[in-house]
Protein backbone atom coordinates (compact mmCIF):
# COMPACT_ATOMS: atom_id res chain seq x y z
CA UNK A 1 0.00 0.00 0.00
CA UNK A 2 1.39 3.41 -0.95
CA UNK A 3 0.65 6.72 0.67
CA UNK A 4 -1.31 9.23 -1.36
CA UNK A 5 0.13 12.65 -2.10
CA UNK A 6 -3.30 14.13 -1.33
CA UNK A 7 -5.13 14.47 1.97
CA UNK A 8 -7.69 11.71 2.41
CA UNK A 9 -11.34 12.33 3.31
CA UNK A 10 -10.72 12.05 7.06
CA UNK A 11 -7.81 14.48 6.97
CA UNK A 12 -9.84 16.92 4.90
CA UNK A 13 -12.68 16.67 7.39
CA UNK A 14 -10.31 17.40 10.32
CA UNK A 15 -8.71 20.32 8.46
CA UNK A 16 -11.97 21.99 7.49
CA UNK A 17 -14.25 20.79 10.27
CA UNK A 18 -16.98 19.62 7.90
CA UNK A 19 -17.95 16.74 5.62
CA UNK A 20 -19.81 18.94 3.11
CA UNK A 21 -17.77 19.60 -0.06
CA UNK A 22 -19.10 23.14 -0.53
CA UNK A 23 -18.19 24.11 3.03
CA UNK A 24 -14.76 22.49 2.70
CA UNK A 25 -14.11 24.59 -0.39
CA UNK A 26 -15.23 27.76 1.39
CA UNK A 27 -13.02 27.01 4.40
CA UNK A 28 -9.95 26.20 2.28
CA UNK A 29 -10.44 29.44 0.34
CA UNK A 30 -10.82 31.43 3.54
CA UNK A 31 -7.60 30.07 5.08
CA UNK A 32 -5.81 30.43 1.72
CA UNK A 33 -4.84 26.81 1.15
CA UNK A 34 -4.42 25.92 -2.52
CA UNK A 35 -6.59 23.09 -3.83
CA UNK A 36 -7.99 21.57 -6.99
CA UNK A 37 -11.39 19.98 -7.49
CA UNK A 38 -11.65 16.35 -8.55
CA UNK A 39 -14.24 15.23 -11.09
CA UNK A 40 -16.80 14.77 -8.29
CA UNK A 41 -16.33 18.36 -7.09
CA UNK A 42 -14.43 17.44 -3.92
CA UNK A 43 -11.36 19.52 -3.04
CA UNK A 44 -7.92 17.91 -3.34
CA UNK A 45 -5.10 19.31 -1.22
CA UNK A 46 -1.48 18.24 -1.68
CA UNK A 47 0.13 17.15 1.59
CA UNK A 48 3.35 18.88 0.53
CA UNK A 49 1.57 22.23 0.32
CA UNK A 50 0.61 21.94 3.99
CA UNK A 51 4.16 20.98 4.96
CA UNK A 52 5.56 24.01 3.15
CA UNK A 53 2.95 26.27 4.82
CA UNK A 54 3.86 24.96 8.28
CA UNK A 55 7.57 25.55 7.60
CA UNK A 56 6.80 29.07 6.39
CA UNK A 57 4.82 29.94 9.53
CA UNK A 58 7.26 28.39 12.01
CA UNK A 59 10.41 30.17 10.87
CA UNK A 60 11.62 32.61 13.51
CA UNK A 61 11.50 36.21 12.41
CA UNK A 62 14.69 38.19 12.62
CA UNK A 63 14.63 41.64 14.08
CA UNK A 64 15.87 44.25 11.67
CA UNK A 65 18.47 46.58 13.02
CA UNK A 66 18.19 50.20 12.18
CA UNK A 67 20.74 51.70 9.80
CA UNK A 68 21.87 54.15 12.46
CA UNK A 69 22.56 51.38 14.99
CA UNK A 70 24.56 49.27 12.53
CA UNK A 71 26.62 52.29 11.40
CA UNK A 72 27.51 53.14 15.03
CA UNK A 73 28.92 49.65 15.60
CA UNK A 74 31.11 49.79 12.49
Amino acid sequence: MTDSIFLDFGDMERLTGTKVKRLQIEHLSKIKILFQLDRNGAPLVLKESLYSLSKLHHQPKRKQQSIIYSSLNA
